[in-house]
């Protein structure tokens, strides 16, 4: 049999073909299955039909896929250590791509939710600092300069449905959630 054949019967058969499948592993699979439908009719019992529907995959665009992989939440607490921004209670960051982007005020030393994005650029982001040394043998000062990480994120586990829940009537009990 030629492998359009082959293919075809597979097809028959119910079997998934992949594009690259060799002939004798796709002959391996149509015995296979011949087989085992041989022994399933040698069965008394009678034989139920099931159709079985398949739902069609939502297929997600390029920005939508962004979005599912960018915009979701995370839980933490944010400590600042950049000197330059410690005396804030937080700052507002963006990040993104042409995608996806998003914009947030961050509080620090709080725990709060950030995007996946915002989480990620924070976490690279690092501040540079002077070190202040002595050449031994000249006794001149000169600095070097030094980078450390501008923030410690501390990743905290998501809400459980418990807390989501009291949360929930919490926020209804405050009117911070409005019926749009």
């Amino acid at each position: 049999m030629s492998m359009k054949e082959l293919k075809a019967e597979a097809e028959a058969l119910g079997i998934k073909v992949p594009g690259n499948i060799s002939k004798v592993k796709l002959e391996a699979k149509i015995e296979a299955v011949k087989e085992l439908n041989e022994t399933v009719e040698t069965v008394d019992e009678p034989q139920v039909e099931v159709a079985v529907v398949e739902k069609p995959k939502k297929i997600l665009t390029p920005k939508a896929q962004a979005k599912k992989i960018g915009g979701k939440l995370m839980r933490v607490r944010i400590t600042c250590h950049d000197p330059q921004f410690k005396k804030h209670n937080g700052l507002i960051r963006a990040a993104g791509s042409a995608l996806y982007f998003v914009k947030r005020f961050v509080p620090f030393n709080r725990i709060t939710h950030v995007e996946k994005v915002i989480y990620d650029f924070m976490k690279q982001a690092e501040y540079q600092w002077f070190e202040e040394k002595i050449n031994r043998s000249t006794g001149r000062k000169y600095k070097v300069p030094r980078t450390s990480p501008a923030f410690v994120i501390e990743d905290l586990p998501s809400l459980t449905k418990k807390e989501l829940d009291e949360l929930a009537r919490d926020q209804q009990a405050r009117g911070a959630i409005g019926d749009d």
